[in-house]
């Protein structure tokens, strides 16, 4: 009986976005293991192409574009999806329930197979982004490396590049910052700006790159597609900063710049 208590609570690590993922189709705790009966679980296969549909559903419903149109508790969508297999909210839960207990170690490769056919996925398509880009010039006419400290005519690291939509941007670049860089919370700062004013509200900060302090290269990248005919400004800073630039030195070098605009 003791055993059995110390399966429920000692979850696997692995396991925790999973269960974070299907608490909201839990309405209460799990049942009893002889109060339940698990002889009607979803097949192995099907349980399998739910939980890839529903930790995809998961993934999209964190972007915001998507979460703007969303209305009200998209725990329906979830039960949707299981019931596009032909199964209720029930034989979920009655199955995720009997996985847990029962075959914890066989939901972990589960959940290891999902994710590895989800990163094949994400790489297949950067891949196709990147070949593509491959085909192209480089666009970038600015200095290709920029050094902090350096001499106060060469140190502005803005960038201002001009895009035409509709197409997919790439401005890929080389940061290291040294450990004894002494500035406060270094980063990349981008925004997109659109040219014509009736356009301006489409105006969007992307997200800060930030870098880290160990004295090695590390690779970034700003990248998007646009829609629409308005030109729009991609302009930034290389390497932002919160603190006073008399706080202290920057030691950092920015370098192997690139940028591709490929019209769609």
């Amino acid at each position: 009986m003791k055993e059995r208590k110390k399966n429920r609570v000692c979850l696997p690590l692995k396991l925790i976005p999973l269960l974070v993922l299907f608490m909201i189709l839990v309405a209460a705790c799990f049942k009893r293991k002889d109060e339940t009966d698990y002889k009607n679980i979803i097949p192995e296969k099907t349980f399998i192409s739910i939980l890839e549909e529903l930790h995809l559903s998961n993934g999209l419903f964190n972007l915001p574009k998507i979460r703007s149109h969303l209305e009200g508790d998209t725990s329906m969508i979830y039960i949707e999806i299981i019931e596009s297999h032909g199964y209720s909210k029930e034989a979920m839960d009655t199955t995720l329930q009997y996985y847990f207990i029962h075959k914890p170690k066989r939901l972990i490769k589960i959940y290891d197979q999902i994710m590895g056919e989800l990163t094949a996925l994400q790489s297949l398509l950067q891949n196709e982004t990147e070949q593509q880009d491959f085909t192209m010039p480089d666009q970038w006419t600015g200095e290709k490396v920029l050094e902090f400290p350096g001499d106060e005519e060469s140190e502005d690291n803005d960038f201002d590049l001009e895009l035409s939509p509709p197409g997919f941007y790439s401005l890929r670049f080389t940061a290291t910052v040294f450990p004894d860089d002494q500035s406060f919370n270094p980063c990349c700062t981008a925004s997109l700006v659109y040219t014509d004013n009736s356009d301006s509200e489409k105006n969007k900060d992307l997200p800060i790159l930030r870098y880290i302090k160990d004295g090695y290269p590390h690779e970034y990248k700003i990248e998007g597609s646009l829609s629409g005919k308005t030109k729009v400004i991609l302009k930034g800073n290389f390497y932002h900063y919160s603190s006073d630039p008399a706080f202290g030195k920057r030691q950092a070098r920015i370098e192997n710049i690139s940028f591709f605009f490929s019209p769609k």
